[in-house]
């Protein structure tokens, strides 16, 4: 496979996007839209003037890793690999970038605004965090979960506030995570209403909503006070 130069200073006056904001943009991670345009490249093969520029970021621990960046043409010919949602997206945020509406997204931007979304709800902060860290991975594939274990927020967390997944849960009590939901049930803490677990009112003194996205699909998991379930 070809892979293109690195970026002029030349080429850096056009830049408008990068392969950080197409994995924003579709969800996916990171490395897959970096395969997606190398795939790109090797079928455009040899042009006068390429249209896709490697270059390189530098994420919060200071490591030097791979990304794309492109300007119109280069946009409209990886959107053209995803639905038609994607390409308005796309088309979208090049026209904010033209205009100077927006600036290229890192990993770090990406921590930020998630941040502030859990802030809205009102979300413990050591769990924003957690979950800020986890949609930073899923979006860019840059894993900041080393952060989580320096940080004052994670450390602070009271024992009687460690909330966990059933499998997490029966992990702990050397049960399976489908095992786990069984007990739960048992102990009167939750029931099935055929989508789903659902917590009794008991259930819901002593556990929370976990909500969660994956492709098209979202639905919510719950969580449960550790040290409230023997």
């Amino acid at each position: 496979m070809t892979i293109q130069k690195s970026i002029t200073t030349a080429d850096l006056n056009q830049i408008r996007m990068t392969s950080l904001d197409i994995a924003e943009i579709t969800g996916k991670r990171h490395a897959h839209v970096i395969r997606d345009i190398r795939q790109e490249i090797e079928s455009i093969g040899e042009i006068d003037q390429p249209i896709f520029g490697l270059s390189e970021y530098t994420d919060s621990t200071g490591r030097k890793l791979p990304c794309y960046e492109f300007g119109r043409a280069g946009a409209m010919q990886i959107s053209l690999r995803y639905d038609a949602k994607t390409r308005y997206m796309v088309v979208k945020k090049i026209d904010d970038f033209e205009s100077g509406n927006l600036k290229p997204t890192t990993p770090a931007d990406l921590l930020k605004e998630e941040l502030k979304i859990f802030a809205l709800f009102e979300v413990p902060k050591h769990l924003a965090q957690i979950e800020s860290v986890k949609q930073v991975k899923k979006i860019s594939g840059v894993d900041l979960s080393y952060a989580l274990l320096v940080s004052p927020a994670q450390d602070n967390i009271k024992k009687e506030s460690v909330m966990l997944e059933p499998t997490e849960l029966g992990k702990i009590h050397g049960l399976s995570g489908m095992m786990m939901n069984q007990k739960l049930m048992r102990m009167g803490l939750q029931f099935n209403d055929g989508t789903g677990w659902v917590p009794t009112k008991r259930g819901a003194e002593i556990s929370s909503k976990h909500a969660w996205a994956k492709g098209k699909k979202s639905g919510y998991n719950l969580k449960w006070n550790k040290s409230k379930i023997k």
